[in-house]
């Protein structure tokens, strides 16, 4: 049986009022519940989140979500 890969999360906190906060809350949950593991990386600055996926990779990771607006998803 092959072992379920962790996810690397990555979170704009400051696109995170109101409904996306919401939204986060409900999605982490889910993942808890499918017993997805992953980390929360919290972006800290315009193309952070670009230098934290550049660094997981390095480090193998390969799976990647985005909890943002355009511009983390853009990064």
């Amino acid at each position: 049986m092959s072992r379920s890969p962790r996810w690397k999360v990555l979170i704009n906190p400051t696109s995170l009022r109101g409904k996306k906060e919401r939204l986060w809350r409900e999605f982490r949950e889910s993942l808890q519940s499918y017993e997805i593991q992953f980390d929360e990386l919290l972006t800290e600055y315009s193309g952070h989140a670009a230098y934290l996926i550049h660094k997981s990779i390095k480090e193998g990771s390969r799976h990647f979500a985005v909890v943002g607006g355009d511009g983390s998803v853009h990064d």
